[in-house]
């Protein structure tokens, strides 16, 4: 959470200067017309001398119309966006291992989903054969069989190369503005803090009871932070962003209240 203001307060105050800039927890990145991108780079390399904030030259990325954030590829040039060539290898042999199975566990299920459910954010027609793998997660308590999404399986393995970066770039941007909402979660208890009121607090002895599993517990923390400040957060538009590089779960997404 501190981290998270820290890199808020920096975005801030180079939006405050006139620059496109956004911030995921630690990592900074921003977007500017190629003739302003240096001067852009060098202000924001210089404000973290300025704040005594210690950054990781090793990490920077010169301006450039292609380039890997936050695991996808952005392409200015033709304005698309892309799954990285090494997450596509991953992802073929995992789809083609499935294929082998007949059954699988819930976890196994999770894991899948939230591989499709990033992938789909640059091949937006997968959405579409994402419904039945929904599905049997919300029915599967144990194992379940794979033999009704097999053929959806199948339309990933053969049309994710067709598919991939083929979806342009949004020109509509959600800024998250200076309010700032942010929690976390650990396996014992939980925090919350928006425009200046925080809360934490330890789980119930019947939540750590269930053995929930961090995912859980860090959207658990979510609705208990909206249900406080419904009132404050409503007609607002929010960034809601974790911490956690959960497979199991999107790690970031956008809720209207």
């Amino acid at each position: 959470m501190v981290c998270q203001r820290v890199t808020k307060a920096v975005i801030h105050i180079l939006s405050s200067e006139g620059y496109l800039a956004d911030a995921y927890i630690d990592d900074s990145y921003g977007v500017e017309k190629p003739e302003l991108a240096g001067v852009a780079f060098n202000r924001m390399t210089e404000l973290f001398k300025e704040l005594g904030l210690a950054a990781s030259p090793a990490k920077d990325q010169l301006p450039n119309t292609q380039m890997l954030v936050l695991g996808i590829w952005f392409n200015t040039d033709d304005m698309t966006i892309s799954v990285p060539e090494f997450r596509l290898l991953e992802l073929r042999a995992e789809i083609s291992h499935w294929l082998t199975l007949e059954q699988a566990t819930k976890h196994q299920l999770q894991v899948l989903v939230g591989k499709l459910s990033y992938v789909c954010s640059c091949v937006r027609l997968g959405r579409a054969f994402m419904s039945r793998l929904l599905n049997e997660l919300r029915l599967c308590h144990s194992r379940r069989s794979i033999i009704f999404v097999s053929l959806d399986l199948r339309w990933w393995l053969h049309f994710l190369d067709k598919y991939n970066g083929v979806s342009a770039i949004g020109t509509a941007f959600l800024e998250s503005g200076e309010r700032l909402y942010s929690s976390d979660a650990t396996l014992t208890g939980c925090g919350a803090l928006c425009e200046g009121e925080y809360f934490h607090d330890l789980f119930p002895s019947f939540i750590t009871q269930q053995q929930l599993s961090i995912t859980q517990l860090e959207l658990l923390t979510v609705v208990v932070a909206v249900k406080r400040w419904q009132i404050r957060l409503q007609g607002s538009t929010y960034n809601y962003e974790f911490d956690r590089d959960s497979r199991d779960s999107v790690s970031a997404m956008a809720v209207s209240t």
